[in-house]
């Protein structure tokens, strides 16, 4: 069973929806001097041709590194990147998220930033629904953008330990009491019934 409380919108097949804003990715790239006209032409046309994502075809095809990447899509999406490997995480702010929510979004929460909101490091903004998010962990959420690989706790040893703790879980919120409230009577009776016994079963990580 999902921790997530509604079905979400699916993620986008490609990095853009029109082939304007891939350009405008491939525009990006091309200005930094990542690759060349010629490259992001042959790219374009096998996303028309496979509909694949630019970047994994750029990254694929070896004209592309991850990190590239991950920058262009913070500078494409106006957020920062967040270089994981280089940092540690703070595994009380990420006990907050649980993990089929990220792996689901593929995001991984980083640290608690000066407003007080959580720092999520994602792979790409565009497969991120962040009202779901804010909603789960009950606080205001930012995004940052890592590498996809980073996320996933390969070659990093912050998030490859986090991964390997990181048990499956409940988020019991306020939030979540609410979206429930009207549309199941049930989890309420349940919940009763649960704190008659003198305790409130734990639920989270």
């Amino acid at each position: 069973m999902s921790s997530l409380p509604f079905r979400t919108r699916p993620a986008r097949l490609d990095h853009a929806s029109t082939t304007d804003l891939r350009q405008f990715l491939g525009t990006i790239l091309v200005r930094r001097g990542r690759v060349t006209q010629v490259q992001l032409a042959t790219a374009l046309d096998e996303v028309e041709r496979t509909g694949r994502r630019l970047g994994d075809i750029l990254l694929g095809r070896g004209w592309l590194y991850e990190s590239e990447l991950a920058q262009a899509l913070a500078e494409q999406n106006g957020v920062d990147y967040v270089d994981i490997a280089a940092r540690s995480v703070d595994r009380t702010v990420a006990a907050k998220l649980p993990r089929d929510v990220a792996e689901h979004f593929r995001c991984v929460p980083v640290r608690t930033t000066s407003s007080g909101a959580m720092l999520l490091a994602v792979a790409d903004p565009a497969d991120v629904d962040v009202e779901v998010l804010r909603i789960l962990v009950g606080t205001e959420v930012e995004i940052g953008v890592a590498e996809l690989s980073a996320i996933r706790g390969e070659r990093c040893p912050a998030t490859q330990l986090l991964w390997a703790e990181w048990r499956w879980c409940y988020v019991a919120s306020t939030a979540l009491d609410t979206l429930f409230r009207r549309d199941n009577r049930t989890y309420h009776k349940r919940s009763r019934r649960s704190m008659s016994g003198g305790g409130c079963r734990e639920v989270g990580l």
